[in-house]
């Protein structure tokens, strides 16, 4: 996939690009159940990658340093948003329960884009 070469330079764009990837995201089968990978990381490095993908896109739109600067995204671009993080949601929380994190989030944020994280719980030692 190609995101690199297109334009980011108006919120159309930036809503045609993630519709590119939500897309991609859907017909690529990237997000299987861990069962059927080896090593439940390998799913979240998928989850981090389509993530990564998506946060490129809005941050050479609406960046400090990009063609907008505008006070806040489009609803259609944070629409798209909400719908690739629930995609990444439902494979995060099966990540996060094979790698027995404590909790896991997806969060979105203007102008970056997404955010995955995992929580361990500290175990005392001894």
């Amino acid at each position: 996939m190609k995101i690199e070469g297109m334009p980011h330079e108006s919120e159309a764009d930036c809503l045609h690009a993630l519709q590119v990837v939500e897309a991609a995201i859907l017909n690529s089968g990237a997000l299987k159940p861990v069962r059927e990978h080896e090593d439940p990381e390998d799913e979240l490095v998928d989850v981090e990658c389509w993530g990564a993908l998506a946060s490129y896109v809005v941050a050479s739109t609406y960046a400090p340093a990009s063609p907008m600067r505008n006070g806040s995204w489009a609803r259609s671009v944070g629409a798209a948003l909400r719908r690739i993080t629930k995609l990444l949601g439902v494979a995060l929380a099966e990540v996060a329960q094979w790698l027995e994190a404590a909790e896991w989030s997806l969060t979105i944020s203007f102008p970056w884009g997404i955010g995955v994280s995992l929580t361990w719980p500290v175990k005392a030692a001894g």
